[in-house]
């Protein structure tokens, strides 16, 4: 088996440990609300009004005022209304987040080659790729095959270390051979690899890996990175993957990502070797038929992922889905802010992390399992934070809905959870955790959810849960703690999957929903 078909196969093993788990629970089903074909409405196509929706994509009802940190993502006041017609659902938003606004504006010329600071005594630390640029031309100026190429790749080989290639708009679709199959580009020298416009300028992978990052200090900036899709079966199919050559051992660090859209692709970043030191922003990831972004390694660390927008991601396969959002299984210090991720397959963000893990100030709806999934025995300063996740959770299996909704906690402990909004995942839970304590989750609204809390506990630790403070929960009777139901297993010779109900408790209920943006 090859390092890809282990990682392929990795990412997907939490899946089936919880539908196995889950599966034993006899619960009810509830109606499903899952699209009928999944069908999207391009929202880089309406660009007349700042407006975008969903055809045949069915949700929740629901219709809610957003209040988040908006220092660095414009999702205040943004109310999303709903319409039935009777045949199918729609999802519409007054206000776009910036960045959204930014995607879809036609009319900005001011990706300037100078507005990059190019440093005129050093022409050739500069090189330009045009698909219109032949040997014989004139080529904006630039040198034949010095400074002036239509092949990406060709630049590329013919820079050094520390070189910046500037790719004019157009559609690259050119390949190089590799042993596994066919790529469009390989990054083994330290570059920064610019777009003109993220809109215009389109790297298509037309069923094949896109770029693949081999070595330290990368930054790519400003494309469309498209059609790294595996509709052909093909082994490799990332819009952008990181890792360092099979002899080498040695982490690569220093790759920053951002301002690029990824559509129509498998995975669209995808971290395979260790790796430190990753920023990913301002990216917009929309209608990929796998995770957004993934990291199956677990000694990277480092990883940062802010202002990007996730959503229509994703794929089911019967029993088993794949993840639309963020899945990342890494050592230490990942932080994932001010992001959106929606009407996904599978999780909005799914971690596991050992060590200074802070996922805040994101919005998380309308995915299909939970907004966020995470766990691992942490040692310290784990924090989800000003959150807000609604509308997530919708399978219609028995006991699925359990572990589903707003935030899952697996084999999780010493966990900071707080100032979280969680409410109006009506086919899950807000809070579930499965072999979970000693984590602390205090001054959260949870409200409106098919089951606020749900604990799954084995034998060994079921006289240990969490500590519950000062949440607003609705379904509180207004006296003494709140009771949080759940099972633990107590195996018997005849029956080891021998589920008693227990409960847990919460103390100190909140009487009024929490401030939670102070």
């Amino acid at each position: 088996m090859n390092n890809d078909d282990y990682f392929k196969i990795s990412k997907y093993a939490h899946v089936f440990f919880v539908f196995l788990i889950t599966g034993l629970l006899f619960f009810g089903s509830t109606n499903n609300t899952m699209a009928e074909d999944g069908s999207v409405h391009d929202p880089l196509i309406d660009h007349g009004e700042l407006n975008y929706h969903y055809d045949e994509c069915i949700v929740n009802t629901f219709n809610s005022n957003f209040h988040i940190d908006t220092s660095n993502i414009a999702a205040i006041n943004c109310k999303y209304a709903f319409k039935d017609d009777g045949l199918h659902q729609y999802i519409m938003t007054e206000k776009l987040p910036n960045k959204i606004k930014d995607y879809t504006d036609q009319n900005k010329n001011d990706k300037k080659i100078d507005s990059y600071e190019k440093n005129t005594n050093h022409q050739s630390l500069w090189r330009f790729v045009d698909d219109d640029y032949t040997p014989t031309g004139y080529n904006d100026g630039h040198e034949w095959g010095i400074d002036a190429f239509n092949v990406i790749q060709d630049a590329i080989d013919y820079s050094n270390s520390g070189d910046t290639i500037f790719v004019h708009n157009g559609i690259y679709q050119d390949k190089i051979s590799t042993f596994f199959g066919y790529i469009t580009c390989r990054i083994d020298k330290s570059l920064t690899l610019i777009g003109e416009d993220k809109n215009h300028t389109i790297i298509d992978g037309n069923h094949s890996r896109i770029i693949e990052v081999k070595t330290s200090s990368v930054t790519i900036k400003d494309f469309t990175i498209r059609n790294a899709s595996d509709d052909n079966n093909c082994l490799f199919d990332n819009g952008i993957a990181i890792y360092s050559p099979s002899q080498s051992h040695l982490s690569i660090k220093d790759i920053n990502i951002t301002d690029c859209i990824f559509t129509q692709n498998s995975e669209s970043i995808q971290m395979l070797s260790s790796t430190s030191n990753v920023k990913i922003s301002n990216c917009y990831f929309h209608n990929n038929s796998d995770i957004s972004i993934y990291s199956g390694n677990g000694t990277s660390n480092n990883i940062s992922i802010e202002n990007c927008v996730m959503e229509c991601n994703g794929k089911s396969y019967g029993a088993f889905f794949s993840t639309g959002g963020i899945f990342l299984f890494s050592h230490s210090n990942i932080s994932i802010t001010n992001c959106i991720s929606q009407l996904n397959v599978g999780f909005g963000i799914g971690v596991g992390c050992k060590n200074n893990l802070r996922i805040a100030n994101n919005i998380l709806n309308n995915n299909s399992d939970c907004g966020i999934f995470t766990g691992g025995y942490s040692t310290y300063n784990n924090i989800i934070e000003h959150n807000e996740l609604f509308n997530n959770g919708i399978f219609d299996e028995p006991g699925l809905s359990m572990m589903t909704g707003g935030i899952l906690l697996q084999d999780a402990r010493n966990f900071v959870i707080r100032w979280n909004n969680i409410f109006s995942n009506e086919k899950g839970c807000g809070i579930s955790y499965l072999r979970s304590f000693d984590n602390d989750i205090f001054e959260n609204n949870i409200y409106n959810n098919l089951y606020n809390a749900f604990f799954l506990e084995n034998e060994y630790r079921f006289f240990r849960g969490n500590h519950w403070n000062n949440n607003y929960w609705d379904d509180w009777n207004g006296r003494g703690l709140k009771i949080i139901q759940g099972y633990v297993d107590f195996p018997l010779p005849q029956d080891p999957y021998n589920y008693v109900r227990w409960c847990h408790f919460a103390m100190n209920p909140a009487e009024e929903p929490n401030d939670l943006y102070y």
